[in-house]
């Protein structure tokens, strides 16, 4: 091989944008448990006791990204409060939702770009 430095980086390029299989959620139900869940993910971002028992948990999967039109003349600043005037949301976050069974057993999920609560 004539260079070896583009192959390395060549192969550095491939490993580097490969991506992790996506997890068969739908394959879970039943026998997935919330503390599974809480050991792979992490702690949830959002936890509701539903009235039947069961339990919603919410993990940010991906943060999104915020871009600011003018942030020198837009961004607006408290003492305590940042509020992006100015700004747009250009990729929103998304996030893991999984309903737990009375007993903590996955029961239904879904993905979306909701923020929770609201």
């Amino acid at each position: 091989m004539k260079n070896p430095a583009c192959l390395l980086v060549a192969i550095i390029f491939i490993v580097g944008c490969a991506t992790a299989p996506r997890v068969d959620w739908h394959g879970r139900i039943g026998d997935y448990t919330y503390d599974q869940a809480e050991t792979e993910l992490g702690p949830p971002a959002r936890v509701v006791n539903l009235a039947d028992g069961r339990r919603e948990a919410q993990w940010l999967i991906e943060p999104g990204t915020l871009s600011a039109t003018n942030p020198s003349r837009d961004a607006r600043y408290s003492s305590r409060v940042y509020t992006d005037y100015g700004q747009r949301r250009d990729v929103p976050p998304r996030y893991l939702h999984l309903i737990f069974d009375p007993d903590g057993k996955l029961a239904a999920w879904s993905e979306d770009p909701r923020v929770p609560g609201y």
